[in-house]
């Protein structure tokens, strides 16, 4: 680029403070987006596997508030985190099912 003469700015950013500067400044394929992301939605982020501990521990160490589920680094502990989103996926069902049959409808 410097030798192009096109513009572009660079710039630092917290990667666990400034979750909001994500789609500003975001470097693709890096490991810490999946958690950045994470930070600004409730949705579930999904994510290719770490490969190294470097990419675990940018992603595992995230502030307070933001859930992150983050397994082994291996393709053979898929089966771990697909029983984690299925425990997740009930629990959550059963809280919700609960909630709604014990609604009160208001009289008409």
């Amino acid at each position: 680029m410097l030798n192009r003469r096109r513009g572009f700015e660079a710039k630092v950013v917290s990667t666990h403070r400034t979750p909001a500067l994500l789609f500003d400044y975001a470097a693709s394929g890096a490991a810490h987006l999946p958690g950045m992301l994470a930070a600004q939605t409730t949705l579930p982020v999904p994510s290719k596997y770490p490969k190294s501990m470097g990419s675990l521990l940018s992603i595992v160490q995230m502030p307070k508030g933001i859930p992150v589920a983050t397994f082994a680094i291996a393709k053979r502990v898929q089966p771990t985190a697909a029983l984690f989103a299925a425990a997740l996926l009930e629990a959550f069902r059963t809280e919700q099912s609960a909630t709604v049959f014990n609604m009160s409808l208001p009289e008409a």
